[in-house]
């Protein structure tokens, strides 16, 4: 059977964790969970955060099974990562690009804003439209994209 790595990415709610879920069920895989990791360690810098993630898939890689890395994955570099650490492994790799964000994803977000202010939640988002580059087949080796926005 085809091992594959699922990557959703996308700004802060453009729907991520909602395909992640839809995914699993279908497929009947795993989803390792960017924002579950984060509120699990809520004492941890942004740093480590990401280097508990990295440790998951890495884990992840390792049960030699399907699964959806559930994350924002915004920029080439991050994505990279992932995607060449899948390819070494023996998996193939889709994503699924959910944009980089808008005022409705924005709303989506204030509405379950998850005890964050306001004002941080437009930073994060503002962040999110800048630092979003688009995927690319060619540039990144990724088997199939999923342009979702």
């Amino acid at each position: 059977m085809e091992k594959v790595v699922h990557i959703i990415m996308g700004a802060i709610g453009t729907g991520k964790s909602y395909l992640a879920d839809i995914l699993a069920k279908q497929n009947g895989i795993s989803i390792l969970s960017a924002d579950q990791i984060e509120f699990e360690n809520k004492d941890l810098k942004e740093q480590d955060i990401e280097g508990q993630i990295v440790e998951d898939y890495l884990n992840c890689l390792d049960n030699n099974e399907s699964f959806i890395l559930d994350g924002l994955n915004l920029n080439r570099s991050t994505r990279q990562l992932y995607v060449n650490q899948a390819k070494s492994s023996g998996f193939k790799v889709y994503v699924y690009d959910l944009g980089p964000g808008n005022n409705l994803s924005l709303e989506r977000r204030l509405k379950e804003h998850r005890g964050i202010a306001s004002q941080r939640w437009r930073d994060i988002a503002k962040a999110n439209r800048d630092n979003y580059e688009k995927p690319s087949t060619e540039r990144e080796a990724i088997d199939k994209l999923y342009t979702l926005y």
